[in-house]
């Protein structure tokens, strides 16, 4: 890879390939990854290793984009050093037919496998394919000839951000392979002693897959970062279909458009709008759609709205409201209402915003959302949700740039609603940008661009991690 300057590399989307990475090395390893040392050095050895590629659309300026990429299945051969790493024993198909005596076994003759024994008399034996596809642009640095030369601390004309986000990214992985008691790890492990540990041969092979340019897109469902998915002697295992969803740093998980942002505040959701004031918006709603409003068009209509709802609604709680956001966080975090199959990370350094203790120590974790969890509270716990209108203090005299929020707090059984606005749900929001000028550099107006549902806070209920802290709260 050539080195070039990659100011907007982001660590979220490194992070998809290298937990990809992780995961791979789990499913192999009988010991599902004890050694830190081993499975870090596992990941970097692949992250090394990674392929250029042309994809099908073109940059601005003509030249096509480009992706990162990995694909592979282990074992690649009977004496790759990348599977000696965790000691596990390789076989092909032919000998492993040959040991349990059935020349049936759903194996490829020729093709290498992994034995792992750990019920006596019942060999398994698995295989693990690896597909990651990687935006270029928002990895490359972090990948290839340039993480190498990263590792190898090697001089060179690259930029101070790139060392920057390089140690920041190998935190992140640290934290990751440490998360043993983590919801994800437990699961994937689960899932795989599922068949190492019943009483029978099983032929397993494992996919794991993490396409950060074709998954980008998920008719308006959530995007799936990361899925697992296993085939048990030929046949597909639909429910050990595992997907993740990542984040690193971003509070962000659902971003729309004004047109549906504006719809779903002024018709399908109950944010306690006046009257007048809805006439009002529709009148300009009207402006727009018959070309009166040329000057100001859709997000001067946004803005303009967007305002008089943070001055004037005033929501009140409801059952059915209730449902409806409950029902709007499900989806956006988790694809449909009590549909998705999956886990939503956020892996993140020094989550809880405190100092370290100790000198040279660096707090870090790994929080989770469970599709779980938030059944547990909604249906279990009754908590509900209220939405509260949180304008920005100068509102009024705002001319350009976000003009506030709307929380969606929770409403306790006893002890009534959550007071602390960090300890939201989630929050919607307005996202404004301004265009560059490409002959001038000059930027433009400011305006709104896309809306946005940002995840609570780290102290929030939202997260599984806090759940035994709130306990207290609910009764």
């Amino acid at each position: 890879m050539a080195i070039t300057a990659h100011k907007a590399v982001k660590e979220g989307s490194v992070m998809e390939g290298l937990f990809a990475m992780h995961c791979a090395a789990i499913l192999i390893d009988p010991n599902h990854g004890d050694s830190n040392k081993e499975v870090k050095d596992f990941i970097y050895s692949l992250a090394v290793t990674t392929d250029l590629k042309d994809m099908a659309t073109k940059d601005s300026d003509g030249s096509f984009k480009q992706s990162v990429n990995y694909k592979k299945r282990f074992p690649i051969s009977t004496n790759a050093p990348k599977t000696s790493l965790f000691n596990v024993k390789v076989l092909t198909g032919a000998q492993a037919k040959k040991k349990v005596g059935n020349p049936k076994l759903r194996v490829a003759p020729s093709l290498p496998y992994f034995e792992t024994i750990l019920q006596p008399d019942y060999p398994d034996f698995s295989s693990v394919n690896l597909k990651i596809r990687l935006k270029e642009k928002e990895v490359g640095t972090q990948y290839g000839r340039e993480l190498q030369m990263l590792i190898d601390n090697e001089p060179a004309p690259r930029e101070k951000k790139q060392q920057e986000n390089f140690v920041s990214i190998e935190k992140r992985v640290e934290s990751m392979i440490k998360a043993r008691g983590a919801t994800f790890f437990r699961k994937l492990v689960a899932t795989k002693e599922k068949y190492l540990k019943n009483n029978k041969t099983d032929v397993m092979e494992w996919q794991v897959d993490a396409d950060g340019v074709g998954g980008e897109t998920s008719g308006g469902q959530v995007k799936q970062d990361i899925t697992v998915r296993v085939w048990a002697n030929g046949k597909r295992i639909f429910d050990d279909t595992i997907n993740f969803s990542l984040k690193a740093s971003s509070a962000t998980f659902h971003s729309g458009g004004l047109n549906d942002g504006m719809d779903l505040l002024l018709n399908r959701m109950d944010l306690g709008i006046p009257n007048s004031v809805k006439s009002d918006i529709n009148a300009m709603l009207d402006d727009l759609r018959e070309g009166r409003a040329q000057e100001t068009g859709l997000t001067g209509y946004v803005d303009a709205a967007f305002k008089l709802i943070l001055r004037n609604a005033q929501p009140t709680y409801s059952q059915s409201s209730s449902d409806s956001w409950w029902d709007l966080m499900e989806a956006r975090l988790f694809g449909a209402t009590n549909k998705f199959h999956g886990s939503m990370q956020l892996i993140e350094l020094n989550i809880d915003g405190r100092p370290a203790k100790k000198t040279g120590e660096v707090k870090s974790g790994v929080l989770e959302i469970t599709p779980e969890h938030l059944h547990k509270l909604r249906y279990e716990h009754k908590v509900k949700i209220i939405p509260v209108l949180v304008p920005t203090p100068n509102l009024e005299t705002n001319v350009a740039g976000s003009p506030g929020d709307i929380r969606l707090m929770p409403v306790y059984p006893k002890g009534g609603e959550e007071g602390n606005k960090d300890k939201a749900f989630f929050k919607i929001r307005i996202n404004y940008k301004s265009d560059k000028d490409i002959l001038t550099g000059i930027r433009g107006e400011v305006k709104p661009f896309k809306f946005m549902s940002d995840i609570g806070g780290k102290g929030s209920i939202v997260w599984d991690n806090n759940y035994t802290k709130f306990t207290n709260k609910l009764y």
